[in-house]
């Protein structure tokens, strides 16, 4: 058996997935509000775990209202999935307005200097500091920032987990790469 089917092997979809999802969460929370979670610590803060499992929840049962009947449309109670969806996205939605309201303070308080504005520090300047369409622009950014992330890093790493010659590649350029 080789290495790569050993590491398929041992790990499950179910144990991998919010791994995946913490990598990307966090990768696209520096891009997007400047900041870093600590979800890339051994043990992350219980309030990112919550929020990656939100998120993830609240994906998932996006995709599964998108394909099936609209009940929520007769009405929210008759479906659980969108309910479920919907308090996912709040916590999410809490969690960057409160990321935004730490960076307008902070800009309030340090001034804004043009060469040093992350992307949504520019929106909020633009929107004259009030957070409702900056919470709008980085909870979009996240969300399908993470999803997308997730996705791509779970097809490469699936993608090397099962062939052998690309693992061997990949790792000879990146030894290449250091070297120069």
């Amino acid at each position: 058996m080789q290495w790569s089917d050993a590491i398929i092997d041992s790990i499950s979809s179910a144990d991998f997935l919010p791994l995946i999802y913490r990598y990307a969460l966090e990768a696209i929370t520096v891009i997007t509000l400047d900041t870093h979670m600590g979800g890339l610590k051994e043990n992350p803060d219980p309030r990112v775990k919550d929020l990656i499992v939100q998120l993830q929840s609240g994906i998932r049962d996006a995709s599964e209202i998108m394909m099936g009947v609209p009940w929520y449309k007769v009405s929210r109670l008759l479906s659980p999935q969108y309910r479920r969806m919907e308090a996912s996205f709040n916590a999410f939605g809490g969690y960057v307005k409160e990321m935004l309201m730490a960076m307008r303070e902070r800009l309030e308080k340090e001034g804004a200097k043009s060469e040093d504005l992350s992307v949504m520090e520019k929106v909020m300047l633009r929107c004259n500091m009030e957070p409702e369409i900056p919470t709008l622009i980085a909870f979009d950014m996240m969300a399908a920032g993470v999803d997308t992330t997730g996705n791509t890093l779970a097809f490469l790493f699936g993608h090397l987990s099962t062939h052998p010659e690309a693992q061997v590649r990949k790792v000879s350029l990146w030894f290449l790469q250091r070297r120069t």
